[in-house]
């Protein structure tokens, strides 16, 4: 991150209409939610390691999954993967109405005291770590000064989760995830969630990822970010609008750790996507901390932030941002193809150095319709411009 300690300069009339089409954005009066998820009470997050977050990413590669259902998310709301289930269920495979029965037997809904239980469950077990590694480090500016990936010592150790999630009414829900494993534990999750209509705001702790991949490219859901979010849709928008389909749009703010000078940079990560044909999405993530030693960050740096532009005339921010891409094309057969494209920064990063995701799925063999299989390449351009390895993190 460069810090710099110039907040003189105001913003041009573009940096002015960014920011315009951010607020106007967040002021659109959604339209009808017709064959959409319905979503009207608050539900607590599925785990973001459970087992429907994989089982949903197939469905959808099957075309069974609701409109607006986003492939990659690695935490969905308890009502929305019903949803998705049911759906699925109703066509009559298999595999789908496996799922649903499974999923409803774990989620269960028990009145006591006023407080409806969703989901409780623990397991405990051991582990094993081989072949894990450190990020590497550098001394100076440049490529060649990096040491690498570093190898860790092999763990074994005990393991164990557990997760209490629980809907507080028509309009409030919570939950809490922990674990432990060979290097960490922790406190995965633990959140308070309000709901109402299309609209979810939450606050305190959650894994988030978003990618059509096995890993999201700006948050890969890797670690749990303390903050706060809101969540809107899935909406139709009014007018012409609607043509883009089922709309989705998330905004997470938060508080991270030290980065340079910077004691506590602010976290904003924002995700938009979109569902213009039952075979075709597109989503859009940015990811990002903003921050300054000696001043204060003001509303105008933030809007710009959102709006894609550096801060006031200044460098208080360091940005990630990728895009996204799904087709399942029409074969006889169940396919998705899948590319997320990004890069840190904008000078001419994004075509110099970018990091490509791509991938095929075939979530069901004809032979052996209860195996998938995919197949994905990560690929992430070394540096022809001095920068340094931070580029690639």
């Amino acid at each position: 991150m460069i810090v710099r300690s110039d907040l003189t300069q105001h913003p041009p009339a573009g940096r002015i209409a960014r920011v315009a089409c951010v607020v106007c954005f967040f002021l659109t009066v959604p339209g009808p939610t017709g064959g959409l998820i319905a979503q009207s009470a608050a539900s607590p997050f599925v785990p973001a390691d459970h087992w429907s977050v994989h089982a949903i990413d197939r469905l959808h590669a099957m075309g069974l999954a609701v409109p607006g259902t986003v492939r990659g998310e690695s935490s969905r709301s308890v009502s929305e993967a019903l949803a998705v289930f049911r759906n699925a269920a109703s066509s009559g495979h298999e595999g789908a109405r496996e799922y649903l029965r499974r999923f409803e037997m774990e989620f269960s809904s028990d009145s006591t005291g006023g407080v409806v239980l969703t989901h409780a469950s623990g397991a405990v077990g051991a582990g094993a770590l081989d072949g894990d590694v450190a990020h590497g480090i550098y001394s100076i500016w440049g490529e060649e000064n990096w040491t690498g990936a570093r190898p860790r010592e092999d763990r074994t150790t005990a393991t164990g989760r557990g997760a209490l999630l629980a809907g507080l009414g028509e309009y409030l829900a919570a939950g809490a995830v922990a674990s432990g494993g060979p290097l960490r534990t922790r406190l995965d999750e633990l959140y308070g969630v309000a709901r109402l209509g299309p609209v979810g705001v939450w606050g305190g702790r959650r894994i988030q990822g978003f990618g059509p991949g096995t890993s999201g490219m700006v948050l890969s859901g890797a670690v749990p970010v303390d903050g706060a979010g809101v969540h809107v849709g899935p909406i139709r928008l009014p007018s012409f609008l609607r043509h883009l389909g089922p709309v989705r749009g998330d905004i997470t703010v938060g508080l991270s750790d030290a980065n340079g000078p910077v004691e506590r940079p602010w976290f904003i990560l924002t995700r938009g996507s979109i569902e213009p044909h039952p075979r075709v999405g597109f989503g859009v993530t940015r990811g990002g901390m903003i921050g300054a030693v000696d001043e204060h960050v003001s509303v105008v740096d933030v809007l710009l932030f959102l709006a894609g532009d550096h801060t006031d005339g200044s460098e208080y921010d360091n940005q990630i941002a990728a895009v996204d891409a799904w087709f399942r094309p029409p074969v006889g057969m169940p396919l998705l193809l899948y590319i997320e494209w990004g890069a840190e920064d904008s000078a001419g990063s994004w075509w110099d150095v970018p990091g490509i995701i791509v991938g095929a799925e075939l979530p069901s063999l004809p032979a052996l319709p209860w195996l998938s299989l995919l197949v994905e390449r990560t690929s992430l351009e070394r540096s022809n411009s001095g920068n340094p390895p931070w580029y690639r993190h």
